[in-house]
């Protein structure tokens, strides 16, 4: 993010700038930035814990993105997405998802026997 976006965000707090008057690529930058943090803090909201979506469980369990899970899996990215819950995937905000690695290995586990 430029320096110059670091100001536009205030601004358009304050309601000194309009997000209709921000050029479209801008917008995209500035949500590639500000989206990890408005699901946190959605979370946050909602009395839940917040934790690094990527960082491990406190069992050590590391939580991955749906994309690397549908990798690990062989299925496509739209499969994971619609079947998220029989592969026991979690969601950590409206539009945050990640699966445990052991779920995974479990789910892998169960279709070969």
């Amino acid at each position: 993010m430029t320096r110059a976006h670091q100001f536009l965000i205030p601004a358009l707090l304050a309601g000194d700038a309009r997000p209709e008057d921000v050029a479209p690529a801008v917008a995209t930058e500035l949500l590639e930035v500000l989206g990890p943090l408005v699901g946190r803090l959605a979370a946050r909201a909602a009395g839940g814990e917040i934790r690094r979506a990527t960082g491990p469980e406190p069992d050590g369990d590391r939580l991955v993105t749906p994309r690397e899970a549908a990798n690990r899996l062989g299925l496509t990215l739209d499969w994971v997405y619609r079947h998220c819950d029989r592969i026991g995937g979690r969601r950590l905000s409206r539009r945050t998802m990640r699966f445990p690695e052991s779920a995974l290995v479990r789910y892998m586990a169960g279709k070969r026997a």
